[in-house]
Parts: C-alpha cells; sequence; structure tokens
C-alpha cells in the first residue's frame, strides 16, 4: 500500500512500534528512569549551587574555592544528562501503543526541555561566580569542558523527543512504524506546518539565541555598576556578597558561547526548513515529481538527508560571529578579522544549504510532503548513511496533477 494511502488509516490504534512483553510494566519503569534523572543532577549540584545565592536577586556570595574539593562521581553526571533520560524515554516509547507513545514523546518535550534550560543556567551560574564549570559536581578541572556541554547532551534527549512527537502528530509514522522499525526505513507522509507557525518558531530560536548573547552583558553592566557603587576598586572577598556575574570571562564565556552557537544551528534548521518550505510553494513548484536518470536519482536520495545541514551550520557560525562583536570582557585584541571570517563562512555555507534544497526534488520524493527516514546502524557508520536498498533502484516519480510545465 503506497504511503499516502496508508495516513489516511486511522493511527489511533496503532500497533506498537516494537511490541514488548511487559507492557505497561516497562512504560513505567521508563517513567520512573526519566524522573530519576533531574533528582540525579539537584543531589549533585545543590550542595555547591545553594551556598552561593546572595540575599538580593542576581547576587551571590563570593565561594571558598577550598570549599569544594575534587571528590564528584563523573557517572552520576552521566546517568543525570544521558542515560537516564534517553534510556527511560525510549523503553517507555518503545514499550506503549499509539495513543500513549503520542503522550510520552509530548510529556518529554516540555520536561526535557525544562530540564535543559535549568542546567544551563546553573552552569551559567556557578561560573559566575568565579568557579569552574567543574565545581557543580566537586569534579577536577579535567570534566570543565564535560560540565559546560552537559545541557547539550539533554539537548539531544529533548531533540528525540520531539522528532518523535512531531512524526506522531504531523506524519503517517504511526501507521508505518511496523515499517519503520522492522526494515530500518521508510518514507512517510507529511502534513506541512503552516508559514506562519513555522515562521513563529524561527523566531523563538532567533530571540533565545540573542538572550543568551545580550542577557549576559546586561547582567554584566549592572554588575560593574552595583561593584563600583559599593566597594570601588575592592574584589569582593570570599563569603562578601556581589553583583553576579563577577567573574564574566573563563567558563562562564565558554558556556555562553557554547550555548549561543548550539541555539544558533536550531535557528538554523528551522530557517532552512522553512526556506524550502517557500521554494517549493514559489519558484520550485513546478519541479516536484520531475523525472531523473536513476544515477541523478540515486545520488541525491543519499544526499536529502544532509540538505538542512549547511544553513543549519551558518546559524551557529552566525551566532559565533555576534559573540565576537558583543564579547562579555576585553580580550585584548581585536576581534574584526575572525567576524569577517565567520560571516564569509556563514554566506558560503547558505549558498550550498540553497543548492541543496533546490535539487532534493531530484530525489523523487515530494520535498513539501515526503519525508525519508533511516535508523542509524550500531557500530556501522557507512551503514548509517548509505542510501537504503529499496530506495536504490532508482525509481522515478511521474509528475503530480497540476505541476506540468507550459
Amino acid at each position: 500500500m503506497p504511503p499516502h494511502e496508508r495516513a489516511q488509516q486511522s493511527t489511533a490504534e496503532a500497533p506498537p512500534a516494537r511490541p514488548t512483553p511487559f507492557g505497561i510494566a516497562s512504560v513505567v519503569a521508563g517513567f520512573l528512569l526519566v524522573l530519576a534523572g533531574p533528582v540525579v543532577l539537584a543531589l549533585v549540584s545543590l550542595p555547591q549551587l545553594a551556598p552561593t545565592f546572595g540575599p538580593a536577586p542576581l547576587t551571590f556570595i563570593k565561594p571558598d574555592r577550598i570549599g569544594y574539593p575534587d571528590d564528584g562521581n563523573s557517572l552520576l553526571l552521566m546517568l543525570g544528562v544521558l542515560v537516564l533520560p534517553a534510556g527511560g524515554f525510549s523503553l517507555a516509547y518503545l514499550s506503549a501503543g499509539g495513543r500513549v507513545r503520542r503522550w510520552i514523546a509530548g510529556f518529554c518535550v516540555v520536561f526535557f526541555a525544562i530540564q535543559t534550560v535549568v542546567l544551563a543556567a546553573a552552569v551559567l551560574w556557578i561560573t559566575g561566580t568565579g568557579l569552574g564549570a567543574n565545581a557543580l559536581v566537586r569534579l577536577s578541572s579535567d570534566y570543565d569542558t564535560g560540565l559546560v556541554t552537559s545541557p547539550v547532551a539533554l539537548l539531544f534527549c529533548l531533540a528525540a523527543a520531539a522528532i518523535m512527537f512531531v512524526l506522531a502528530r504531523r506524519t503517517s509514522f504511526d501507521a508505518q512504524s511496523e515499517e519503520y522499525f522492522g526494515e530500518g526505513d521508510a518514507v512517510v507522509r507529511v502534513r506541512p506546518l503552516p508559514l506562519a507557525v513555522h515562521t513563529l518558531w524561527l523566531l523563538l530560536a532567533v530571540a533565545l539565541c540573542a538572550a543568551v548573547v545580550y542577557l549576559p552583558l546586561l547582567a554584566v553592566e549592572r554588575a560593574e555598576l552595583l561593584d563600583a557603587a559599593t566597594t570601588p576598586g575592592m574584589t569582593p572577598g570570599v563569603g562578601m556578597t556581589a553583583a553576579w556575574p563577577g567573574y564574566p570571562g573563563g567558563d562562564f564565556a565558554v558556556a555562553r558561547g557554547t550555548y549561543a552557537v548550539t541555539l544558533g544551528i536550531i535557528a538554523g534548521a528551522v530557517l532552512s526548513s522553512l526556506i524550502k518550505k517557500v521554494l517549493y510553494r514559489t519558484l520550485l513548484r513546478h519541479s516536484i515529481g520531475g523525472l531523473v536518470s536513476d544515477a541523478v536519482g540515486n545520488r541525491w536520495r543519499g544526499l536529502q538527508n544532509f540538505a538542512h545541514y549547511p544553513i543549519a551550520v551558518a546559524g551557529g557560525t552566525a551566532a559565533g560571529a555576534v559573540l565576537l562583536l558583543f564579547p562579555t570582557e576585553e580580550f585584548g585584541y581585536s576581534s574584526d578579522t575572525a567576524v569577517a571570517v565567520f560571516a564569509g563562512i556563514t554566506a558560503a555555507l547558505v549558498v550550498l544549504g540553497v543548492f541543496m534544497l533546490s535539487s532534493v526534488w531530484k530525489s523523487g520524493d515530494d520535498p513539501l510532503v515526503d519525508a525519508a527516514l533511516q535508523q542509524a546502524k550500531v557500530a556501522d557508520l557507512h551503514g548509517s548513511f548509505a542510501v537504503p536498498e529499496r530506495r536504490r533502484r532508482g525509481r522515478t516519480r511521474p509528475r503530480r496533477p497540476g505541476h506540468a510545465k507550459k
């Protein structure tokens, strides 16, 4: 049965993506694992965070570095940001039926989003007090990078839940889940997001990125004004109250940059999807369903999954350029050359991205309503990105009615 016919079937009673003999028990166990994630993070971080909060909003009590020995457990951090949320969501989702799967994915989208924001805020707070990111869970300085990027790990869990939620709500994935999990690939029919809603999502992503870039600047200005008014020329000692952030460099600047670039990549991905939608509703609407050779079709069937990458990465490089224009402290060198390099890379990636987006119709799939899904293969990088066997024969599709060139 063709995908568009299967999409018309009711998916309310869709079979489990991967049937399990344990059913409800597996779903409950998965939920408990998901809920355990923030509990673990709270237990390992609150003892360090709580003593730093000052009596007034956005003030901190300068911590004693000696009071934070390196006796933490990195395994607990890994459990809290990746193993428990990812494992719990996977267990609950794969063990549930159609409607419950949607509810699980929707809940995890909200839950992981809140958890990611709170963890990122905790990293920014602790580094703004002058401590390294490692102090958050009492690890050695070797774990600074891991602590700074830990919210990004949670973001992957959020992305997984969001993808499954969207697939269930706006595509024929539920009706084809057995095909996807059984064969490893499927082409599902998509109900495109309205342009207005799509644009709002883009504006939200850009606004979040701008907030991470600019709000710390306001906090730094406020901290400088308050410090100048209370203790001119003095650096607060241990136990003294100061305006946050008291130390905008070091791990604080690294965390701010990491989160801004990550949000820039997300904004770029949303923009790329929006550009594709606009292109194939206007300039390229007559290209949909055009005949191509087997060689061209096979090539673009392998490349279409990467079509959004260039503009997504361009969003990250653009955020990097903006960060260089608005640093939280003086670094002692001119960043004009770096800004020009990042801007040039951004422009080149956008051009490449538009070219790829304008060519994906050559894969034989409808760029607006078809989505090709493919499972990754563990320990097989080539197999994960190879053109699926069932689509390698170079099939072409006739033009849809109304798309013939005049």
